[in-house]
């Protein structure tokens, strides 16, 4: 995903709080994730956060909301593995918001003729 970005004009985006949850949760897995991790960080664009308000939509995942609120405000589509927390919740879309999996939203990009895999 990272190596397509640049050629097929994807700004892969990250908010600060996904940056703590991501930095806790990385801390829990072996040597060679963290040190992934770390490559990875720079080629991503920070955002600020954006919080959901409540009355706006009934979401049950608390810790979920700030990610859903920031992905409404940035992205186009939310690229997640987390199925329990958006897919089996919301479906495939959330107002504008396409909800995919890397995977997924890879399959449908080549299916569709446009991914560019090289300049």
């Amino acid at each position: 995903m990272l190596d397509l970005a640049p050629w097929n004009g994807w700004e892969l985006i990250v908010t600060n709080y996904v940056l703590g949850e991501t930095a806790r949760h990385v801390a829990e897995l072996h040597q060679e994730a963290r040190e992934e991790w770390l490559r990875v960080q720079p080629r991503l664009r920070i955002k600020r956060t954006a919080w959901i308000i409540d009355s706006m939509a009934v979401f049950p995942n608390r810790k979920d909301k700030p990610v859903l609120g920031s992905a409404i405000r940035w992205a186009d589509v939310l690229l997640t593995h987390d199925r329990s927390g958006f897919h089996d919740l919301l479906g495939t879309t959330f107002f504008r918001l396409r909800i995919s999996t890397p995977g997924e939203f890879l399959k449908q990009q080549r299916a569709s003729g446009v991914l560019k895999t090289g300049p």
